[in-house]
């Protein structure tokens, strides 16, 4: 089963990181694996639907639109919490990829598939760090 989080209700206290492990790209030195553990839940990554309000009569989402300044607070926030303890450059590689994307979204029922956002852990290398994601459209009409 997947639970799916309110991107604006995460808190960086409930954020938990396991001891870092050799990363198997060696591109980076170090991951994290992302734990998210409230009186509620206790979940082994975070996934958001990401839910768009402002998209132009073609489909195509505005980069005004609410939801990317609350991709760049969350990671921020999961990266910074992290960072207390190793002092590195944060590396918004998730903000930076999904603001230049042209992001279309369906409003037609029958077609409509959202876009989930899974975050499962931070990279490490020499110098930064960053998030390790997912974005992925959903084909099941059960997660509307």
């Amino acid at each position: 089963m997947e639970y799916i989080s309110n991107i604006s209700e995460i808190q960086n206290h409930h954020l938990i990181f396991k001891m870092p492990i050799k990363n198997q790209n060696s591109k980076y030195l170090y991951y994290y694996k992302l734990l998210y553990s409230d009186r509620y839940i206790h979940l082994k990554y975070l996934l958001f639907r990401l839910d768009f309000v402002s998209v132009h009569s073609n489909g195509k989402v505005n980069k005004q639109d609410p939801i990317f300044e609350k991709i760049k607070h969350i990671e921020t926030t999961i990266l910074e919490s992290l960072n207390q303890n190793l002092n590195k450059k944060l590396k918004l590689s998730l903000y930076h990829e999904i603001i230049q994307k042209d992001i279309y979204q369906n409003r037609q029922p029958q077609l409509f598939q959202p876009l989930f956002l899974k975050i499962s852990g931070i990279w490490e290398d020499t110098t930064h760090i960053g998030l390790v994601y997912k974005l992925y459209y959903s084909n099941t009409s059960s997660l509307l």
